[in-house]
């Protein structure tokens, strides 16, 4: 027994290791391409890239010494350590964004698979971070065959003229797909607003699309990865749109001021390139054209300013989907007026965010009720109605709450 405990006193510091080789001393995590996760639809040749520290517990105090990124153009390569489009090498710096991507030329619609490893201030190593990834949109402009299309009308020439109905217009287009998906991406955009589906379901959950811009210089693009939607056999892309600041009225800010005199304008136009890529390496394109179909839809008028009316009686159920009767249903036009290049939309969109119901009810007068939501906020209301057909209801929005209910009207 003496022996035992004398041999054990003799190895047990040749397997000891000191704790700082025992515990890795910060994670990298939170990897950003162009300031977002796993970005869709990248225009810069060579985006930015960044990440987050994380030190352990018990380990204060750290500080990123050196970095190494490795991209790959797999997720098969970059779990290997096999970087083909690009190795940074250990790069001696504390920086942790901002750091553009200096590897191989990049196509469009490529999708680049990365990893970072990170070092803290003693020269200890951090496990590779978990690989993130980052997808190329449309980089030149011949990569869009798709046309700009518009519902074929004319806009007024009378001021007055603007305010009369002019029913926002729905686009369908049927395609058929015979094989299976590996990929599909919906490159899109509308002007003044746009509004995609497919097989009736909402392509992403931004609204008030496009950001506004100068029109006339470059119009902003969204990139939807839209794989799970579609689906083998027959489907149906829809769009609708909105004048948005692209065909506003005529209104006459601060009294003289007329918007149609000062901004790029014409009619509600799109263009939708829907690219589809399958198994057998083999795709397929549906781009926006003549060849797709176009009617009035149930919203009668809209603008940025005085709102919308919406005549529910004239609702095409169904119309967004495949099988839907379409035979009335005309040729959309070519969109002729000049408007700048596609570039792709990297500000944050305008989302919902969170929902409030009314926390009081009163009814000033028979017919006209007040929704006090208790907070001011910028959104949109649901509202379900239980009403005969042809009721007309009207919602007006306001900030504040009317002193006394004789001011209202």
């Amino acid at each position: 027994m003496i022996r035992f405990v004398s041999v054990l006193a003799v190895l047990l510091p040749s397997v000891c290791w000191p704790v700082e080789n025992q515990i890795v001393p910060v994670k990298t995590t939170d990897l950003r391409c162009e300031f977002r996760r796993n970005p869709v639809g990248i225009n810069d040749l060579n985006p930015r890239l960044g990440w987050t520290l994380e030190a352990n517990d018990g380990l204060r105090g750290q500080r990123q010494s050196a970095y190494r990124i490795l991209v790959a153009s797999s997720p098969e390569l970059v779990a290997k350590g096999v970087a083909d489009l690009w190795d940074s090498g250990k790069i001696s710096s504390s920086i942790q964004n901002n750091i553009p991507y200096s590897g191989r030329a990049l196509k469009s619609g490529q999708t680049c698979f990365w990893k970072v490893k990170t070092w803290n201030g003693k020269g200890l190593a951090s496990n590779w971070s978990v690989p993130a990834q980052w997808e190329m949109g449309l980089l030149q402009p011949g990569d869009w065959k798709a046309l700009w299309v518009n519902d074929g009308k004319n806009n007024p020439t009378a001021d007055q003229d603007f305010y009369a109905e002019d029913p926002a217009p729905l686009f369908r287009r049927e395609f058929q797909i015979a094989k299976t998906i590996k990929r599909a991406r919906l490159y899109i955009a509308g002007l003044g607003y746009f509004e995609a589906s497919l097989n009736g379901k909402q392509v992403g959950n931004e609204l008030l699309q496009p950001g506004w811009t100068r029109f006339d210089k470059r119009v902003l693009y969204s990139t939807f990865d839209v794989t799970q939607i579609v689906s083998k056999g027959k489907n149906c892309i829809g769009v609708t749109l909105g004048n948005g600041w692209y065909n506003p009225l005529p209104l006459r800010m601060w009294g003289n001021l007329n918007l149609r005199e000062h901004l790029s304008t014409g009619r509600p136009r799109f263009i939708a390139q829907l690219r589809l890529e399958f198994e057998d390496g083999s795709s397929q394109t549906i781009v926006s054209s003549p060849a797709w179909k176009v009617a009035d839809g149930p919203i009668l008028r809209n603008s940025i300013f005085l709102g919308e009316v919406f005549d529910a009686r004239r609702e095409q159920p169904g119309w967004n989907k495949p099988g839907f009767q379409d035979s009335e249903w005309r040729s959309p036009a070519v969109a002729i007026e000049k408007v700048g290049n596609l570039t792709p939309q990297s500000a944050p969109p305008i989302r919902i965010t969170a929902t409030w119901s009314a926390v009081k009810v009163t009814e000033p007068k028979p017919g006209v009720f007040i929704y006090d939501m208790g907070v001011n906020f910028a959104g949109l209301l649901r509202l379900r109605l239980n009403v005969v057909e042809g009721t007309q209801v009207q919602i007006r929005y306001g900030e504040l709450l009317a002193p006394t209910e004789a001011s209202i009207r």
